[in-house]
Order: C-alpha cells, then structure tokens, then sequence
C-alpha cells in the first residue's frame, strides 16, 4: 500500500514537472520566435499538450525547437521526459545534443561579449588620444551620453578645424555637465575660431575661402543664408556652376525673396542642365521672386510631377498661380492702353507736329557735344 502510494505520488510530481515542463517551454519558443512562430513548433506544441506523457510529442516538439535554434527551450522538455523515461536512448542523446549546443551558444556569445568590449575600447583609445573623429562616433554608438566621450569628439572635431560641428557637440557636452567650467572654455574657443572662418570667408576670394564658409556653416545660426550665398558666388568665379548652384539652392531654402541668389539660381539652372525636382522647385520659387510668375508655374509644376511631397511646394504654387493672374491682368490692361490716339480730321498727331516743327528751324540743338558714357 506505501509503494503503490508512492508510486501514485511519483506519477502526480512527474506529471506536474512535464505540464510545468511544458508551460515553460511555451513561452521560451515564443520568447525564441518572437517575430514570427514556425508551424512546426507551434503543431507539435498543439500535439504534446493533447498527449502530455506520450513520447512521440515529446521528441517532435524538442526536435522541432533545436531546428530553430531554441536549445535553451528544448532542455526542459527533454528533462521531463527523461523523468518520465530515464532509460529512453532517444531523449537522452537529444538532451546531450541540446546541451552541448547550449554551451557553445554561451561560449560564442561570451566571445563575442569581450569583442564588442575590446572594439569599444579600441574606438575610445583613438577618439581620446589620437583625436579619430569617427572612432568617437563608434564609442559614442555604445555609450551615447557618456560625458567624456561627448568632449572628446568636440576636442577632435575641434582640432580637426572643424569648430561649427565642434560647437553644437560641446553644447549637448553641456547639457550632459550644466555648469562646467571646462566645457564652457572649450564651448568659447570653437566658437572664436568658427568667427575667424567667418572673416576669412567673407573677406578673402580664394579657394581657401570656399572651405572657409563650408567649415564656418552653422544650422540656426543668424549667418548662415549670407555664409551660403558667399560660397555659392566664389564657387562661380572659380568655373564650378553644379556646386555654386548647390549652395544658392540651399541658401534659397532659408531666405527665398533674395533677389542676388534668385537670379544666380536661374542663370544656373539654364546653363547646367539641371532638372531634378530641388532644382525645379528652387527656379520657381526664384523665378517668382523675380515677378516672372507663369515660368515660376511651369518650373513648379514640373517639380510637382517629379516629387509631390516637396515641403511648401504646393503653397508655392498657389501663390504662383495667383500673380501669374495678376500678370495676366496687367498684360491685358497694358494692350489696352496701348492702341493707337485717334485725332480729328485735318489736326496732326503730336508726333507729326513735332517733326514738322523740327524742319522749319523753329527749334534746333546742336549735336556737336560727344555723348556721355555710362557704365
């Protein structure tokens, strides 16, 4: 009577191992394939929770988690099996099969932890001590708010003559450290330098004044559409009309009534070639700057088919639309006005009365003075 109760609660405890067994596998082959679940796994998790103690559902779900790669999900269900059966060959050497895989997967993931780890020191080495702007990119990917970091990608864009990029990394540098004294004379000394570029291009007309404006570029910064402009005329004088239009492009974006850049986009247009939907869109908005409305509608239209979603493209074009009517409007009302004066019968036109005045001598000038020259 104690054994066969014993072996009653033996076969109660093994049945709750295999269901908890079960459950948990459950949700490990879901945690496993959490994008999306094989039909295998889920068709034979279906048949072992019909058949919990059958042996057959139960090698069909462990071989069906190990051929995904779920060794981790697979062990338990091998385990409650081998409680059931310990003499079963079969679960034996799947569960030998599941662990040894098991182990490896933790071997190459500890491998693979202390790679990432030496990479990361790797890029911090070089971005603190050689100044290697995109190892601090790299280390800044692992430790994106890490303060140090942040500084040192500032000192070596910084250094690099780099101080626009090398201002905005120093003000989240800031951010990261309120109050920093030493962030605060780094912020100061890129922002000295950014000033010393603005002078050069501004004042000098020499290639090094073109990398001057591009260095001195600042996002939001009250200079930015004049650097722009800057750089897009020296680019002309120097024969580069695909990069001078870039720049006028981008200067027109910030400020788009300036006539100097609208006519330098038109004229750049015409002589490149260019026809992509920014260039369109940049020859309409000028060209409606310029009071030239129904080309401004054609460009724009023409931008429009290329690409739909182009910021205030369609405010563009209803106010193109607008003053090509107002155009229109005039035009007419200037045909209108200029049709001949009729005169009455026998009374010459002021026209001929001048002329017939001019041939009596009754006013003469005398032609002799050479005409002025203008420039």
């Amino acid at each position: 009577m104690v054994i066969s109760r014993a072996l009653a609660f033996a076969a109660v405890l093994l049945l709750a191992m295999m269901r908890l067994a079960l459950a948990n596998a459950g949700r490990a082959a879901l945690s496993c394939q959490i994008d999306s679940q094989p039909q295998s796994v889920t068709s034979a998790w279906a048949a072992l929770k019909r058949s919990p103690n059958e042996l057959e559902p139960q090698l069909a779900l462990a071989d069906a988690l190990i051929d995904q790669g779920c060794y981790k999900e697979a062990v338990p269900i091998l385990e409650a099996g081998l409680a059931q059966r310990p003499h079963s060959s079969e679960l034996q050497s799947r569960l030998r099969a599941a662990r040894s895989m098991l182990n490896e997967e933790h071997f190459f993931e500890g491998l693979g932890n202390a790679q990432e780890t030496a990479k990361l020191q790797h890029s911090v080495l070089r971005c603190t001590k050689l100044a290697d702007v995109s190892a601090c990119d790299d280390a800044l990917r692992s430790k994106p708010d890490d303060p140090q970091l942040v500084i040192a990608k500032g000192d070596a864009l910084s250094h690099g003559g780099h101080p626009s990029d090398a201002i905005l990394v120093y003000l989240h540098a800031g951010s990261l450290l309120p109050g920093d004294v030493g962030v605060k004379s780094k912020l100061a000394v890129a922002e000295s330098q950014r000033e010393a570029l603005v002078s050069q291009c501004q004042g000098s007309a020499d290639v090094a004044a073109v990398d001057a404006c591009q260095a001195a570029l600042l996002r939001g910064s009250p200079d930015e559409f004049e650097l722009l402009r800057r750089k897009g005329i020296l680019l002309q004088s120097f024969g580069k009309p695909e990069q001078a239009l870039e720049a006028f492009i981008a200067a027109n974006v910030l400020k788009q009534d300036d006539k100097s850049v609208s006519l330098a986009i038109v004229a750049l247009t015409d002589s490149t070639g260019r026809r992509d939907a920014l260039a369109l869109a940049a020859r309409g908005s000028s060209l409606l700057t310029l009071h030239r409305a129904s080309e401004a509608l054609q460009s724009l239209h023409e931008a429009e088919a290329l690409a739909p979603a182009l910021p205030k493209l369609r405010v563009e074009i209803a106010q193109a639309e607008q003053a090509a009517r107002a155009e229109s409007k005039r035009a007419v009302a200037a045909s209108a006005n200029a049709q001949p004066i009729k005169t009455q019968p026998g009374v010459p036109s002021k026209p001929q009365a001048d002329t017939r005045m001019a041939a009596s001598g009754a006013v003469t000038y005398s032609n002799d003075a050479a005409p002025a020259h203008t420039n």
